[in-house]
């Protein structure tokens, strides 16, 4: 599938990574399809086109999404998105921690789940939205933003120690002892898991690791050896990372790579420009 990526409008940079457009100048013939590793974060699916499907690793069935706006919770297992036909989607890539202002529910309570948008919007916000379906995928953006901005109101942003326990897990590469995150926060390890649960919906282990498989496979992407990638990332071994990979991704690092570099996956284009 190809893409573009836009950023958010300041208002939102806060909780927004990026848009991506998917499905312009597409085939409308074709069959459409991308792997998607985890990446942690909740995203909003704003799909104009034929309906989705979705399986959820090597030898699963192909499952109709359904056409019309989603929600997909944050995962720590790898999926598949694919469209037989007219490919036109919006996706709005959140921040972690950063979709609950949307949600209207826990992150952790649509965790692994895909949704309705109707099922957790007021039916008014929906159709108001719904309104700009038949623009092209490219300028749903604006209203897209609107929308959120509408339902951000007054926020705040994430929580301070939130913030700040991201920011750790991300610069240990994930292998963080709760322990001892919970001892520089200052905080209690049930208050950590309720901010987890609430902000990001994965616990802060699960996240981690996550977390962990992104840095092993940014460095495999860069070039590393198998070996050299299991130590950047804190695996024990390569046969540990590749566990980890086979556990997490569904597929050996090798096979992983060679699907990267065949153009599947979503993110593999915007660690560098939207690491921010």
């Amino acid at each position: 599938m190809r893409y573009r990526l836009v950023l958010p409008s300041p208002q939102l940079a806060t909780y927004v990574r990026f848009y991506r457009v998917v499905g312009e100048g597409a085939s409308v013939c074709a069959i459409h399809r991308a792997p998607c590793f985890p990446d942690g974060n909740v995203e909003l699916v704003i799909n104009v086109g034929d309906a989705l499907e979705r399986s959820d690793g090597e030898g699963s069935a192909w499952q109709r999404v359904r056409t019309g706006h989603l929600l997909a919770g944050p995962a720590d297992r790898a999926a598949a998105l694919q469209c037989r036909g007219r490919i036109a989607v919006v996706n709005v890539s959140f921040r972690p921690g950063g979709a609950l202002p949307f949600l209207g529910v826990p992150a952790g309570e649509i965790a692994g789940r895909w949704l309705g948008l109707e099922d957790l919007w007021p039916q008014a916000d929906v159709r108001r939205l719904g309104a700009s379906s038949e623009q092209a995928p490219g300028s749903l953006v604006a209203a897209i933003e609107e929308a959120l901005i509408r339902r951000l109101g007054n926020t705040s942003g994430p929580p301070a120690a939130l913030r700040l326990a991201l920011r750790l897990i991300d610069r240990a590469r994930g292998r963080l002892a709760i322990a001892r995150l919970v001892s520089l926060l200052g905080i209690s390890e049930r208050s950590l898991e309720r901010l987890f649960h609430d902000h990001v919906g994965l616990s802060p282990k699960r996240y981690g690791r996550v977390v962990r498989f992104r840095h092993a496979l940014r460095a495999i992407q860069d070039g590393a050896a198998l070996s050299s990638a299991a130590l950047v990332a804190g695996y024990y071994d390569q046969s540990h990372l590749t566990n980890e990979f086979r556990a997490i991704a569904g597929l050996a690092p090798t096979a992983l790579l060679r699907a990267w570099r065949a153009g599947g996956f979503f993110q593999d284009g915007e660690r560098d420009a939207l690491a921010n």
